[in-house]
Order: C-alpha cells, then sequence, then structure tokens
C-alpha cells in the first residue's frame, strides 16, 4: 500500500523554498536559569545591523513578555517551517561582548551550571548596561546650498574659519573639535546657523 505517512516531508515550491533558506535567526539567553538559548526571528531592519554580543528585546513565553536578552549567535534558520518569534528591538549599536568572551562565558556557565545568560549579566558592568557616560554630541557640516549662498555673501573671520574646517570634511564634526581647529569660540557656529548654511 503505498501513499503518505502522517510524518513525511512535502517538497516547497522552488520560490517557498528559497524564502525559507533566507530567514536569519538569533539565538539569545536571558538572566533567567533557562539553559538553553531561545531563537528568534530576525527582522530585515535589524539583519545588518544585529551581531552577537548585542542585547535585544524580545516576547518571551506565552504572554510575549517584553524581555531584554543577549544575542549569542546569528545564524541561518534549520527547521524554515517552525513559527518563530520576531525581534522587537536591538538596545546596542555595537556589541558588548567579543567571540572570545562569548566562548569564555558559555565555558563558564557550562562549568558552575547556571544560565549563560546569568554569567552574562554578571560579567557586563552596569554602568555600560545604563551606557552611563555616553551622550549624542551634536556635529554640524555646510547646509547643500551653502557654497552656492556662500558666493553671495562676506562672512567675518570667525565664521570664515569655520566654513574653511567644514569644507575639507567629509563628516559631521563636533562643534568642540570646529572651534579648535577654527580657533574659534560657539559663537561663530551659531551665527552660520542662523543663516541656515550649516
Amino acid at each position: 500500500m503505498s501513499g503518505q505517512g502522517l510524518f513525511d516531508f512535502v517538497d516547497l515550491p522552488e520560490w517557498e523554498q528559497a524564502a525559507a533558506d533566507d530567514v536569519q535567526v538569533a539565538e539569545v539567553v536571558f538572566n533567567l536559569p533557562l539553559q538553553q538559548p531561545w531563537s528568534y526571528l530576525i527582522p530585515d531592519e535589524f539583519r545588518p545591523l544585529l551581531l552577537p554580543g548585542m542585547r535585544v528585546r524580545v516576547p518571551l513565553g506565552r504572554g510575549n513578555r517584553n524581555v531584554a536578552g543577549y544575542c549569542v549567535r546569528v545564524h541561518r534558520s534549520e527547521s524554515p517551517v517552525r513559527r518563530l518569534k520576531s525581534i522587537l528591538e536591538v538596545l546596542d549599536s555595537t556589541p558588548l561582548l567579543d567571540s572570545r568572551m562569548l566562548e569564555l562565558t558559555e565555558w563558564l556557565a557550562t562549568r558552575y551550571l547556571c544560565s549563560w545568560g546569568q554569567v552574562l549579566e554578571s560579567v557586563i558592568p552596569a554602568g555600560v548596561k545604563r551606557k552611563a557616560g555616553t551622550r549624542l554630541v551634536q556635529g554640524f557640516l555646510l547646509a547643500p546650498t551653502a557654497e552656492e549662498r556662500l558666493r553671495e555673501l562676506r562672512l567675518p573671520p570667525g565664521q570664515q574659519a569655520v566654513v574653511d574646517v567644514l569644507r575639507k570634511a567629509s563628516f559631521a564634526i563636533p562643534a568642540a573639535e570646529i572651534c579648535l581647529q577654527a580657533d574659534c569660540g560657539p559663537g561663530p557656529i551659531r551665527g552660520l546657523r542662523k543663516k541656515n548654511l550649516l
């Protein structure tokens, strides 16, 4: 008697197989007594951002409680038909741990019979997790229309020095660095901003 058994696999259409092969998965551990990493789907917008050693926010458990965890691995899905929950947010711009530190913390978790997430939580300083000591710094570039407008304007020496510094820049420069290079105070920068040149 021939026929499909209950657990026989059905070949997926080619387009569906290609989509399934392109699924990226993150293995995430938590500061909870859970022994195995949990798998989460990496949404397309997070693919270029997420690396092992970063923290992520994910839904955990039946109640989908929002919990922060540590991404320890990124790979293609080995079981594309399984439905995975998606990562909600990437919390860090750079990894807090490199591959050697991840390997060491995994070994510590095995050696001392605790979860990998608990070890990670204990080795990363609280200040790093709170982003203590970090701040946003405003940087300046010449406005796209500045060169055209500068032909018509006669600038004071301080403002002209700032413009000369920014003409050489290929990326935004913090105000303190501009003042240092132009040998001026913040006044010329304020003046150029009022003229919409920055």
